[in-house]
């Protein structure tokens, strides 16, 4: 997560409600980040990196954008908490969805009905995804290969370790 965060850029949208990605850039409206707590907006941001952490928008092939929505941001919402961080007022809160990898929670999505706003993400479309495809190919390919729920818990893995040679280190 910290070479993405390390070579994303932000850009301010005033056009957006809240935040977005297209899997290079993270676009989001001041005025919404604004009115957000310290640990809101971490998790704004968070989330919006897990997006493209997760290759969400390149893993959308033939499926119905809105319950593929749906079904991402209800696995990064329960992770996130899993986490501990704080979720924002009226983000989905899908009990049990750290359980799924998102293709598993689309299907869940799809037999219940559930469904993002349509403007949600609006900039997965098409045209993102034939123009940076090459820039896909070049990136790391352990999400390709690894589900949301495998990867949080090598990174809690991976903190626990470095904490606990940084106490080795202390003492």
């Amino acid at each position: 997560f910290g070479i993405i965060i390390a070579n994303v850029n932000f850009q301010e949208d005033f056009n957006l409600k809240t935040a977005a990605t297209n899997g290079k850039n993270i676009f989001y409206n001041p005025e919404f980040v604004e009115r957000l707590t310290d640990n809101e907006k971490t998790f704004l941001f968070a989330h919006e990196v897990c997006h493209i952490a997760f290759e969400h928008m390149y893993r959308e092939k033939n499926k119905d954008h809105n319950t593929w929505n749906y079904a991402t941001d209800a696995v990064i919402n329960a992770l996130l908490q899993k986490d501990g961080l704080t979720l924002i007022k009226g983000g989905i809160d899908e009990p049990g969805a750290e359980k799924y990898d998102a293709e598993e929670m689309y299907e869940k999505c799809l037999k219940e009905g559930k469904k993002a706003e349509p403007q949600s993400h609006n900039l997965w479309g098409d045209n993102l995804r034939q123009k940076e495809k090459q820039e896909k190919e070049q990136q790391p390919k352990d999400f390709k290969t690894k589900g949301e729920k495998e990867v949080f818990e090598e990174n809690k893995k991976e903190r626990k370790k470095q904490l606990d040679n940084l106490r080795k280190q202390m003492a």
